[in-house]
């Protein structure tokens, strides 16, 4: 970009992800000051302020975000300035379209001062190109079978299809990203939060409890026990509450049952039982001193303690 051919330059684009990495590349190119603006009511001001040289610092480039209905609103102030040539400062608006009316758009393509940054159609058949290219350019294993998988699972808005590759590669860790990594993540099958499976472990759904503590490349075993034993003390001392409010900070009831959480925890002790919750007290202990005798295999332990507990609950039902 020429910055002196013009007090005003428009940069647009649909995707905000790849609008934002245009401009970014656009800015490592000015060596003054920048400042920074969303739709600001007194445009104009800035327009008008862009070419006054300071006698004490370097040139200033505005950059302004904006909306289409911002561009429609000041199109009249926006077209003064379009191709009006500049020896100090600028000013950048980026946008995702320009409203067919208003005449901005004819005037930026005239004077040369409109960026349109380089994306894919809305066609299926070239979002898919784009991002098989953009995936084989991130090293992954595939990248147009993985970019037919996401694009079926996401749609074809790019930033939704650029958020699931985050999410892929998050998923890969050091790996590169392949097409199982888009079926783990697409199916549920990839690693699932603790809390997920501390709520199947407590609700006696073994089978769900073992589906998360596998799903993805699994879950650490000691964690597992750490997160068993914080909602078992929990729902211990919500049993146990009776208004005091000692108790009820521990249990996490400080708010006194009021809101949902504290209800939830509440509900499921006094279901659970004080036996039952002695009872899965004493196998979580077990387990836990089983994990570290040395030669025991952690999982087995996990799973024999998931079974048994699913025994136990359901016994009191």
């Amino acid at each position: 970009m020429e910055f002196n051919t013009s007090r005003l330059h428009i940069i647009s684009g649909r995707s905000h992800r790849l609008r934002n990495a245009y401009v970014d590349k656009v800015l490592d190119t000015w060596d003054g000051e920048i400042e920074r603006f969303y739709e600001p009511s007194h445009i104009q001001d800035i327009l008008m302020g862009a070419d006054t040289p300071s006698l004490f610092g370097t040139a200033t480039l505005s950059l302004v975000g904006a909306g289409e209905a911002f561009v429609g609103k000041h199109a009249s102030v926006l077209k003064q300035y379009l191709g009006m040539p500049t020896s100090s400062g600028t000013v950048i608006l980026h946008v995702q379209s320009i409203p067919p009316k208003g005449g901005v758009r004819q005037a930026a393509q005239k004077s040369k001062c409109l960026d349109l940054v380089p994306e894919p159609s809305n066609k299926p058949r070239d979002v898919e190109a784009w991002l098989g290219a953009h995936l084989d350019d991130l090293g992954s294993k595939g990248g147009q079978m993985i970019a037919r998988a996401l694009i079926h699972h996401r749609g074809l808005d790019i930033d939704s299809l650029l958020s699931a590759i985050d999410v892929l590669a998050c998923h890969a860790g050091d790996e590169p990203i392949g097409i199982q990594d888009v079926h783990a993540v697409i199916e549920g099958q990839a690693e699932e939060p603790l809390y997920k499976l501390t709520d199947a472990f407590f609700s006696g759904d073994s089978r769900s409890a073992i589906n998360l503590l596998h799903a993805g490349r699994g879950l650490e075993p000691q964690p597992v026990i750490n997160s068993l034993i914080n909602e078992l003390r929990k729902l211990l001392c919500a049993l146990e509450w009776t208004g005091g409010d000692d108790i009820a900070y521990h249990a996490g009831l400080r708010y006194q049952i009021k809101d949902f959480a504290a209800k939830a925890i509440r509900k499921r002790a006094l279901g659970l039982g004080k036996r039952c919750l002695t009872r899965l007290l004493n196998g979580i202990h077990i387990a836990q001193r089983d994990l570290r005798r040395t030669g025991t295999n952690p999982v087995v332990v996990l799973e024999t303690l998931i079974l048994n507990a699913s025994r136990v609950i359901r016994s009191q039902s």
